[in-house]
């Protein structure tokens, strides 16, 4: 799946677009993805990548090219980064400390 936001996003820099008309796939590129990797990537993931646009009502090139982050109901966990999992890790050793959290005000 990440493959696929990669592939949008390399699209997007692009200034090509991908959506669905009638339920097909429609497809502006520029000539740097005129290829046949490119079509083979699209024949290969044209179920997730129909189920993704139809999430995110993408209808046509415009609201493609206006949409910056993309819904993905299929991704069921989405890791912490570093700093989070730090926070996380203290929040549950301290059990509620105030550690990154200053309850006063000074003037």
């Amino acid at each position: 799946m990440k493959d696929i936001h990669i592939f949008f996003n390399e699209l997007r820099l692009n200034v090509g677009a991908i959506w669905l008309e009638n339920d097909v796939v429609k497809l502006f590129v520029p000539k740097k993805f005129q290829n046949q990797k490119t079509k083979n990537f699209i024949i290969n993931n044209k179920n997730q990548i129909t189920s993704i646009l139809h999430q995110n009502a993408i209808f046509s090139r415009e609201r493609f090219l206006n949409t910056l982050i993309l819904r993905d109901n299929t991704v069921t966990k989405h890791p912490l980064s570093s700093s989070q999992d730090r926070l996380w890790f203290i929040e549950q050793y301290e059990r509620g400390t105030y550690a990154y959290h200053i309850p006063i005000i000074l003037e």
